[in-house]
């Protein structure tokens, strides 16, 4: 049997290839409710792939630092992330504030981040991983989902 970090690695793409870029370039334009903006994009990569919906909820506090590392955001993932019925705990939260300064996070950063969250619920519910680590082939799947976006 194959583990997770194994089967992680050896993924290095998002399973579709051709995405309509508007809500990815309305949030990267930064106009309007960065939660709104944020929420149509996740939407619609969910519905993209046919996972269940998750929310965004982007919260007006700085990113907390925890040793030398900086968290930007996190995916909260109920009991049991196979369950589609069951997503009303399930959410992505991301800190919109810098954390030494408490500016408002460049939107490139910001969109990263959102893209980041989303592809640990795409790593539980399209790849059936029951933990989505931060493996090589987790980050390739994001600049592979980016790309394809950007187009």
């Amino acid at each position: 049997m194959i583990d997770n970090y194994t089967k992680s690695n050896k993924i290095l793409t998002v399973a579709l290839n051709k995405f309509n870029g508007a809500t990815y370039r309305k949030l990267l334009s930064d106009k309007g409710d960065r939660e709104a903006n944020s929420q149509a994009l996740i939407d619609y990569l969910c519905d993209k792939f046919k996972l269940p919906r998750v929310r965004v909820n982007i919260a007006d506090k700085p990113r907390t630092q925890k040793g030398r590392c900086t968290i930007h955001g996190f995916i909260r993932v109920s009991q049991n992330a196979f369950n589609p019925k069951d997503v009303k705990s399930q959410y992505i939260n991301i800190y919109n504030l810098t954390a030494k300064t408490h500016k408002v996070v460049a939107i490139k950063t910001f969109a990263n981040t959102l893209i980041h969250e989303f592809m640990h619920h795409y790593d539980y519910h399209f790849l059936k991983l029951t933990n989505s680590l931060h493996t090589a082939g987790f980050y390739t799947r994001i600049s592979d989902l980016e790309k394809k976006l950007a187009a």
